[in-house]
């Protein structure tokens, strides 16, 4: 019989919300968990606003949370002592907790696991204080957490991360690179017009993700006089919508900027099919971070995507042949350069792009694949 392992996810979306990247890593952790162990996860039903147990494609609801103020406030307390009493019952001793900050409810959890168990915090990105650093709520979550950290060495045996800290905290590392699971990204398909030079960026568009820096770089490419068509199809939400949409009109580029909203599945599939190159996140350097590992970029590269991105990149010398790398700064992005990366990858041509396009899947599948990366994780469970 299989020992049982719980992943432990409080974040918005794990089980019934838009199908993102970071849901699908999750589901795809987890179900390498299970080829191992007896895995459940215990997570937010965001859409629904319950706490529920996740068994394969079964959803078990626990409990309802109101959708109010009070329902808020509590959720993150209510969450976590459920789950200690769920795994209480359950007799679990591994737990895979995807890390959303310290606090008092977190270490009441921890606190409550048998003092045998292994417990491994994922922290996708380190540092993270400048994530929540642009509220006040936010602020003062990021200094409760610095506050209250030092006390999780107590109950957790690594943490896993994409930096290449040794140990966070006084918690010995599990140095891990980001992944996905590439047999479930389908790579794009070749309709792109060899006349207009295609760029597409997806994300929930907030600050760090750079935008920006294409737009202006757009507009000063029109400025000068440049006549070849370039557009940048933004496809997600967020708090920067706003500000590109203005910032496109007051440069003379609306008409080459296409917000086209959340898209997912066949939609998404039909905008990848006229876009030539993949933008990264060009603005990561405001958060602080010089050496990042995005899952944006491993699924542009399972999807064939040659891409614009920065230094911080961690695999950017795997990619060195199939990406166009600008500075880590505020500097708009060279339309020049980005149409010589265009013409030397000969990227209008369906042939040439089909080409690459299979050579970057086919390092997605031995660098960035899941079974690869998670693999470090999976092995810290079946030692301890």
């Amino acid at each position: 019989m299989k020992e049982r392992l719980c992943y432990i996810s409080d974040t918005a979306g794990w089980i019934d919300g838009n199908s993102d990247g970071i849901l699908k890593k999750k589901l795809t952790q987890m179900r390498l968990l299970s080829e191992h162990f007896d895995t459940v996860m215990f997570g937010f039903d965001q859409a629904h606003k319950r706490i529920g147990v996740r068994r394969g494609d079964e959803f078990i609801p626990i409990k309802d949370v109101p959708d109010n103020i009070a329902g808020k406030a509590l959720k993150r307390a209510l969450f976590y002592r459920m789950a200690a009493s769920y795994c209480r019952r359950q007799n679990i001793r591994r737990f895979y907790i995807r890390y959303a900050l310290t606090d008092l409810s977190f270490l009441g959890f921890l606190r409550s696991l048998p003092e045998d168990s292994t417990v491994v915090v994922e922290i996708p990105t380190y540092p993270y204080d400048k994530e929540r650093a642009d509220s006040i709520r936010g602020s003062i979550l990021t200094f409760q957490d610095h506050v209250l950290l030092p006390f999780l060495k107590k109950r957790v045996n690594y943490i896993a991360t994409f930096s290449k800290d040794e140990s966070i905290a006084s918690i010995p590392c599990i140095n891990m690179q980001n992944g996905v699971d590439t047999d479930s990204i389908k790579m794009r398909e070749f309709r792109s017009d060899p006349d207009v030079i295609g760029l597409l960026a997806v994300a929930s568009m907030n600050f760090w993700h750079g935008y920006d820096r294409v737009i202006a770089g757009m507009g000063a490419y029109r400025q000068k006089g440049g006549t070849r068509k370039i557009v940048l199809h933004i496809v997600g939400d967020g708090p920067e919508i706003p500000k590109l949409r203005e910032m496109a009109a007051n440069l003379g580029v609306a008409n080459d900027v296409v917000f086209h909203g959340f898209r997912s599945g066949s939609e998404l599939d039909e905008i990848a099919s006229v876009s030539d190159i993949a933008v990264c996140s060009l603005g990561l350097h405001r958060l602080g971070l010089t050496d990042v590992s995005p899952i944006k970029v491993r699924e542009y590269m399972a999807q064939g995507f040659p891409m614009i991105s920065a230094r911080a990149v961690d695999i950017s010398e795997m990619l060195s042949e199939h990406e166009l790398l600008v500075p880590m700064d505020d500097s708009p992005v060279s339309m020049e350069d980005v149409i010589a990366f265009y013409d030397k990858k000969d990227l209008g041509n369906p042939e040439s792009a089909k080409k690459e396009a299979e050579a970057l899947r086919q390092l997605a599948y031995e660098y960035c694949d899941m079974k690869v990366v998670f693999a470090p994780a999976v092995e810290a469970f079946r030692e301890g």
